[in-house]
């Protein structure tokens, strides 16, 4: 997060390095820019993260209120952050879309405290996270190519084409069964037409036996 407001030139504003001025004519800029840098935190992090800055007026209040929720002082946190990513592990079946957000948010919390991770790496981490039954899909990728956007969408998009074959056949089956069961002659009316047909023929018969 800072990498990135240090590359849109607000980082200043957020770390209080760019005080807001007593000078009225310069308190204008100094508010939109600090706006700026607000706005680029807050799209920046998970839903679960924006309780904690949704009181932030200014970008170094938003700062400073992740800082004390994450960044626990001592090398343990670090390590602690790190492994909750790169040892995560999707299960068979699970919501790919809420996982991958989920991994989103451990990245985010990396970077609050210093240990940002590079594009690649994440996009590989995802990867390594997905379950077994994935792993013909996993050959199918190109790692020296590999972006966290584009295998994000790959997986989702695979996920739902997935999902719909799965849910495909049973759907299938179940029109199927109901066009039979439709098209299937009423027992109980073949009965009756058949009785009426004996009776029918009995009757015949009685009338032919009384002629003599």
């Amino acid at each position: 997060m800072q990498d990135i407001l240090t590359d849109l030139g607000l980082w200043e504003y957020t770390s209080g390095e760019i005080p807001y001025p007593a000078d009225q004519t310069r308190q204008a800029g100094w508010n939109k820019n600090d706006r700026k840098a607000l706005t680029a935190i807050r799209t920046r992090i998970s839903g679960s993260m924006m309780t904690y800055i949704l009181s932030a007026t200014k970008s170094k209040d938003a700062w400073d209120a992740l800082s004390d929720v994450f960044n626990i002082e001592g090398p343990i946190t670090q390590i602690l952050s790190r492994r909750k990513l790169l040892r995560y592990s999707i299960e068979e079946g699970a919501n790919m879309e809420e996982e991958i957000r989920k991994m989103k948010g451990y990245k985010e919390q990396l970077a609050l405290i210093g240990e940002s991770i590079s594009d690649k790496e994440f996009a590989l981490t995802i990867i390594t996270a997905l379950p077994e039954s994935w792993d013909s899909f996993v050959g199918s990728i190109d790692v020296t190519k590999v972006k966290s956007p584009a295998i994000i969408g790959r997986i989702i998009a695979e996920d739902i084409r997935c999902k719909d074959r799965t849910d495909g056949p049973t759907t299938t089956t179940l029109v199927a069964t109901t066009s039979k069961s439709n098209n299937r002659p009423n027992q109980n009316n073949s009965g009756s037409s058949s009785g009426s047909s004996s009776q029918s023929k009995n009757s015949g018969n009685r009338s032919k036996s009384s002629k003599f």
